[in-house]
């Protein structure tokens, strides 16, 4: 064969050496040995195309990846997990910070409404022992006061009833008070439990892991826009990949699955869409093994990702984005065939 003296300028950059390479065109068949010198010349570039497309097949060993970018998100599981058992720690302290101040303060309540009965009941007593006393002093010498100590007395009994009812609605005020703070406490241990809660925290868990594992990338939470997913990630390469995150116990159903990929076929400004279950499966999904990738009508790479945080392992997050961006970094005329889904 004749050597190739209009190869492509970017592999004359890599190297300038020319090689002579001769074929037994009697090995080929007849329509083979009637092509000329440079359709065998494309003929062997094509092949050198496809050989490097192979490179980025999908079928990678994935232990191998797992395990490359486990030894590099070490460091970041760590300091991840760090800081997650710091917040607990946090969120504990302020709980029982709360829960020892509203302690605090009934009992500071209680004391002081106790003080108060008693100090206004010694004090009352002395009035009235006072007052009787005076009272039968001047009676001695005048009968008629008689019927003004009576009527002391009674006044005296009054103002006690009076004190002790003003006793009784502060009582109930305070309990009414405590009641209410008690209130609000199960107000917020509940709202930390609700799906919408849940769903927020996942998806800045996610936010979080992505900005510390792929610091040259761009995301940006997008939970709160219609058509855009969770999370928009920009990778260096200015490819955009919609990131659509859920957090729920069981697998996640047909209608979920059919949102994730109506939106993202909506949407043609993204290349690649990931679908993150972080704890659970994928109905009819990644069934072989622990991601699936399929294409749709619009020539848009889908990858689903089950349970990608059930064993707290953020490499799974990061490594299906740089998959992502791999993907989306190709043309789909090299893209494996693959038949869209329905």
């Amino acid at each position: 064969m004749a050597s190739n003296n209009g190869e492509p300028g970017s592999k004359r950059a890599r190297s300038e050496v020319i090689r002579n390479i001769k074929l037994d065109m009697a090995n080929y068949d007849s329509s083979v040995q009637k092509l000329s010198d440079n359709e065998l010349v494309k003929i062997f570039e094509l092949g050198l195309k496809v050989r490097e497309s192979a490179m980025l097949t999908l079928d990678v060993n994935q232990k191998i990846v797992e395990d490359a970018l486990a030894s590099k998100m070490k460091p970041v599981h760590d300091s991840v997990a760090k800081i997650e058992k710091q917040v607990t720690e946090k969120v504990e302290e302020v709980k029982k910070n709360v829960t020892q101040v509203v302690g605090k303060q009934m009992e500071d309540v209680k004391k002081n409404v106790g003080s108060l009965k008693k100090d206004v009941s010694e004090h009352m007593t002395e009035i009235k022992d006072e007052l009787t006393s005076r009272v039968d002093k001047v009676a001695q010498k005048v009968q008629p006061l008689d019927i003004l100590n009576t009527s002391m007395n009674q006044s005296a009994e009054s103002i006690k009833t009076v004190v002790k009812t003003e006793i009784q609605s502060s009582e109930k005020r305070v309990s009414k008070e405590l009641e209410a703070c008690k209130q609000k406490l199960e107000s917020i241990s509940a709202s930390l439990e609700k799906p919408t809660s849940k769903g927020a925290r996942a998806e800045r868990k996610v936010l979080d892991v992505l900005r510390e594992g792929l610091p040259s990338f761009t995301f940006t939470d997008t939970s709160s826009e219609r058509g855009n997913g969770d999370i928009v990630g920009e990778s260096p390469n200015n490819h955009r990949i919609m990131i659509e995150v859920k957090n729920r116990e069981a697998s996640l159903s047909r209608d979920a699955i059919e949102s994730f990929e109506a939106m993202l076929a909506k949407s043609p400004q993204y290349k690649v869409g990931i679908l993150l279950s972080m704890t659970s499966g994928i109905a009819r999904r990644a069934r072989e093994g622990r991601f699936e990738i399929a294409f749709n009508q619009q020539k848009q790479c889908q990858i689903y990702v089950p349970n990608a945080y059930a064993r707290n392992e953020e490499h799974l997050i990061v490594w299906s984005v740089v998959m992502a961006d791999q993907i989306a970094n190709t043309e789909p005329e090299t893209w494996q065939k693959a038949r869209p889904r329905d």
